[in-house]
């Protein structure tokens, strides 16, 4: 299949009566039995409280690694053998992807605050995933960063970029959908700075590009949070995750964590794996900020709730969203 013939295909509308019941339930949130139950039945809230200088007192709906798994008969019939391999392995690994989202905006929208996504936000490209991103975030109050999976689908290179210019494409076709530019962005919330950049991959073609539009986010006069879906790792994540690979032995069907090198950001040799040049360079910036303005970083990635630090500052992670997984972090 040709990549850019892909990438150049117009958003399919048709996502299936339950998607559009749950994405159109949302619009107004609060008004009858149905959010609720929804909320319910498909959100797990853990609430936080960090101090990071706001100006007053806010309140944020932190969810990351929701895992939109969907193809349509479009996107299979432009597709190959491949495409449909993908789909079928992982559409029945997150079941509830759907109705986890739908759950989270409407809980956000009900309670007035804004959502921070961290990224695997989709599982794959896939017209129909892009189409529910769309549909999902119209009129929510949202900054997302990308991650691993928005970029190279299941750790294949099946939809990955081969090219800078190819990277610049998959950043142009996300962004037609995605509520905020794809590289680097940010926004202030009383007073806060929240940044969220890309760390899922796309940096192979376009470091320059987000170091430079990291360091300049972060050089505003204003108390900072980091937002990226790849953790950095420090000694307390990296004996988390041993630990939790440990455990996963006994389930076979589920090795994630395997090689710790593959899923967590280093600007520090720790176990297994060599930094390279840009995380070194993202790793300075960070850490550099971290001694003045930079208060916390909000990732995720590993599927499972975790609270460390980095650099000195709170580091923490969201669990999978697709099973309902959400901070609610309350900002002072």
């Amino acid at each position: 299949m040709n990549r850019r013939e892909f990438l150049k295909g117009s958003l399919l509308a048709g996502l299936g009566s339950l998607t559009g019941r749950l994405f159109a339930a949302t619009a107004e949130v609060a008004k009858t039995p149905f959010e609720d139950e929804l909320i319910t039945r498909y959100l797990k809230i853990t609430k936080l409280k960090l101090n990071v200088g706001a100006k007053t007192p806010f309140r944020v709906l932190h969810a990351s690694d929701t895992h939109l798994s969907m193809d349509d008969a479009g996107d299979l019939l432009k597709g190959d053998a491949a495409v449909l391999k993908l789909y079928e392995a992982r559409q029945p690994r997150f079941p509830k992807c759907v109705q986890s989202l739908a759950a989270t905006i409407a809980y956000a929208k009900r309670e007035k605050m804004p959502l921070l996504h961290t990224g695997d936000l989709i599982d794959h490209f896939s017209e129909a995933n892009l189409a529910c991103v769309k549909t999902a975030f119209a009129g929510t109050d949202c900054l997302a960063a990308f991650g691993n999976h928005e970029v190279y689908g299941h750790h294949t290179d099946l939809y990955a970029p081969k090219s800078r210019e190819d990277a610049k494409a998959t950043c142009r076709r996300f962004e037609e959908v995605w509520p905020n530019s794809a590289l680097v962005a940010s926004r202030i919330i009383n007073g806060v700075n929240f940044i969220a950049f890309n760390n899922g991959g796309l940096e192979r073609w376009l470091a320059r590009e987000i170091e430079e539009g990291l360091e300049k986010a972060l050089s505003v006069d204003a108390p900072a949070v980091l937002m990226c879906h790849i953790p950095f790792c420090a000694t307390d994540i990296y004996e988390d995750e041993l630990r939790h690979n440990r455990e996963r032995k006994r389930k076979p069907d589920w090795d994630f964590g395997r090689n710790l090198g593959a899923y967590l950001k280093f600007d520090e040799p720790i176990g297994e794996t060599k930094p390279t040049s840009h995380m070194k360079a993202v790793g300075r910036i960070v850490r550099a900020h971290a001694k003045t303005n930079l208060k916390a970083i909000l990732c995720g990635h590993i599927h499972h709730e975790f609270q460390g630090t980095f650099a000195g500052i709170p580091q923490v992670v969201a669990g999978g969203n697709y099973e309902g997984r959400a901070y609610e972090i309350s900002f002072e």
